[in-house]
């Protein structure tokens, strides 16, 4: 009799023992903490929601109302999701997620809460997408990113979080895209970009984050496609644009990132196509511009970005088709009758 009563106790102990199973609506989180709905209550056991067809969605286990323990995430399928560790509220340890079709997609290891150490990125085929490298839950040393096909797609270093040193970015053929340089995350240093034929499609330089000196780009070609000179991050000094062919398409100067006296465009014959005049970033002075064969079409006058004086229109055979004139108060049209 003793041996059943003994039987029976430990089948009770163990049915009481057993941690609850509940569903996250009847939790309630304060503070970081989560109870039982309306009571102050610290909630242990598992929390669990399912999918409409009946599948468990996920199941997270709790102590003294912190996640504690394994907590799964699973797809429509059934099949796993995620699966992580938890410590007092924390994550813990590695952490795992998957793809649908039950391939790992990241790999990522966790002390009090922050990655730590290195994390790894699987695309749905296998093939390796990126690792990473992590301290205290900050990036830190190399970090890689990898095309579908297993080809080095991007590299950078790390510190504290932020870009270091040197990263560089692969095309798909393996030719170099780009190649910056970093300090404490802001460019610094020569910063290349490339094309996909090998040929350098920009050279910049930068100064904590700001571009400085003279900066160029290029055509796929190899022809100069425009030139700029820079001071603390602002346009300042000659900016010229180029034509394919390698004929100058304009010119211009800055001061402090504002245009500054004359600004020139041409046709790609080398035929000027436009001459104004600026001061302190707004057009002062005269402003001309001219058809493809040479002849005056617009010729105007302005004082700190206003129209002012006369305002002339010309046909392309150089006769007048109207003039304006505008002062300060109002301006006055004469129009001119068209031949």
């Amino acid at each position: 009799m003793k041996k059943i009563y003994a039987i029976i106790l430990l089948l009770f102990v163990s049915i009481n023992c057993k941690p609850q199973n509940i569903a996250m609506d009847k939790l309630q989180k304060r503070n970081g903490v989560f109870y039982l709905i309306n009571t102050e209550e610290k909630f242990n056991g598992i929390s669990s929601e399912y999918y409409d067809n009946g599948r468990l969605k996920y199941e997270i286990n709790y102590k003294d109302g912190k996640h504690h323990g394994v907590g799964k995430w699973f797809y429509e399928n059934g099949k796993l999701k995620a699966e992580v560790n938890s410590k007092e509220g924390e994550l813990h340890k590695i952490g795992k997620e998957y793809h649908e079709n039950g391939k790992l997609k990241i790999k990522i290891n966790f002390q009090e809460g922050k990655p730590q150490g290195s994390s790894i990125e699987y695309y749905d085929n296998g093939k390796l997408k990126a690792e990473r490298n992590y301290k205290d839950g900050e990036r830190d040393g190399i970090s890689k990113e990898y095309y579908r096909n297993g080809k080095l797609k991007a590299e950078a270093n790390y510190k504290d979080g932020a870009r270091h040193g040197v990263s560089k970015e692969y095309y798909e053929n393996k030719q170099l895209e780009s190649e910056e340089n970093y300090k404490d995350g802001e460019r610094h240093g020569v910063a290349k970009k490339y094309y996909t034929n090998g040929q350098l499609e920009s050279e910049e330089n930068y100064k904590d984050g700001k571009e400085i000196g003279n900066c160029k780009w290029y055509y796929d070609n190899g022809q100069l496609k425009s030139e700029v000179d820079y001071k603390d991050g602002q346009l300042h000094g000659v900016f010229n644009m180029y034509y394919k062919n390698g004929q100058l398409e304009s010119e211009e100067n800055y001061i402090n990132g504002k245009r500054n006296e004359i600004f020139k465009r041409y046709y790609d014959n080398g035929q000027l196509k436009a001459e104004e005049h600026y001061k302190d970033g707004n057009r002062h002075g005269s402003a001309k511009e001219y058809y493809d064969n040479g002849q005056l079409h617009l010729d105007r006058n302005y004082r700190n970005g206003e129209l002012y004086g006369n305002f002339k229109e010309y046909y392309k055979n150089g006769k007048l088709r109207f003039e304006e004139n505008y002062n300060i108060d109002e301006y006055h049209i004469i129009p001119k009758k068209e031949d």
